[in-house]
Parts: C-alpha cells; sequence; structure tokens
C-alpha cells in the first residue's frame, strides 16, 4: 500500500472493526478500576465515544486528523503527544503502524496512571502485513508484552489473528 493511500485510509476512516469496540466494552467492564478520563488514540470515527460518555468518564479523541472539535490533532509518527495524563489509554489498531514503537510504548507508559487497553494483529506473513501499511512486524504476543514495562496485561480476548489486552499499572488504586 502507497503512503498516499495510507493517508486515505487514516483521514476518511472507512474500515470497520466493530469487533475491537465489543471486546473493549467487555474488557473495561470486567477492569472494575474507576477511571475518570481516557485518551482514545488513534480515535478514527470515535465508535467508543458514547460508551465511555455514558459512564461519565471524559472521553479525550486524539488521532492525525480532526473528525470532531475536541479532538487533539497528533502525528505520533513525529513524536507528538497529548501533555496531561489520563487514567486510561486506548489504542485499538495503532501499535502496527508506529514508528520508534519502544518509546512510544514508553510515552503511553508514562502517560496513563491505571489501565491501557490496546490491541495488535499477530499476522505472521510479512507481506501481508507490509501490504497493509504496518511497520511492526510482531508475531508472537510475549515478544509484544515484554515491551510494556509498567503495565501488565492481566487479560486478554483473541479474535482470529487480532488480541485485545487489558493491561494495569504495576501498582494501582482499585
Amino acid at each position: 500500500m502507497s503512503k498516499i493511500d495510507l493517508e486515505k485510509r487514516w483521514k476518511y476512516c472507512n474500515e470497520k472493526y466493530s469487533f475491537r469496540d465489543t471486546v473493549t466494552t467487555s474488557l473495561f467492564n470486567e477492569a472494575k478500576i474507576k477511571i475518570s478520563s481516557i485518551y482514545d488514540l488513534g480515535c478514527g470515527k470515535q465508535s467508543l465515544r458514547e460508551y465511555f460518555e455514558q459512564k461519565n468518564i471524559k472521553y479525550i479523541p486524539v488521532d492525525k486528523y480532526s473528525r470532531s472539535k475536541d479532538t487533539i490533532v497528533v502525528d505520533f509518527n513525529k513524536k507528538e503527544f497529548p501533555k496531561k495524563k489520563v487514567d486510561c489509554c486506548l489504542l485499538l489498531g495503532v501499535f502496527e503502524y508506529i514508528k520508534g514503537l519502544q518509546s512510544f510504548i514508553d510515552l503511553i507508559e508514562k502517560k496513563t496512571q491505571k489501565i491501557i487497553i490496546c490491541s495488535f494483529c499477530f499476522l505472521a506473513n510479512k507481506k501481508t502485513r507490509e501490504a497493509t501499511g504496518w511497520i511492526n512486524h510482531i508475531y508472537d504476543e510475549e515478544v509484544f508484552l515484554r515491551k510494556f514495562k509498567k503495565f501488565k496485561a492481566y487479560k486478554k480476548v483473541r479474535v482470529k489473528n487480532w488480541v485485545v489486552f487489558l493491561m494495569e499499572k504495576e501498582v494501582c488504586n482499585k
């Protein structure tokens, strides 16, 4: 996929990954950790906004493209990131595209006070991954999880090659 195609894909955000939303809300309900704020990093069409707002959680959309007046516009691959700390960071379909993945994860851990909900696709075919525009080629869950130093995955749900993880900060007050 060419760079311009990837930019169009992000800008118009036509893909549907409703299974990730369903898994995310289920994992969040199981977490039983009180949070008051969430960054939805790479929020796209903000499909989980209503869910979190109904729970009186301050939903903060963050993306490369603005789709609402309150979207914080940043480019993670240019090392841009929101300034404030939040209780939770949500990253669905983001890590596959990030340059400098370890430093990005380190920054997320610094800005997140309680939980991280994230997904990663462990599709083993590198050619297919590259054709999708992915630059991170991690094929093993344990290799991916070792990149997190301050958070531990305590729940995961697999849907085909996709895994959605619920991670909790090692020292987290419930």
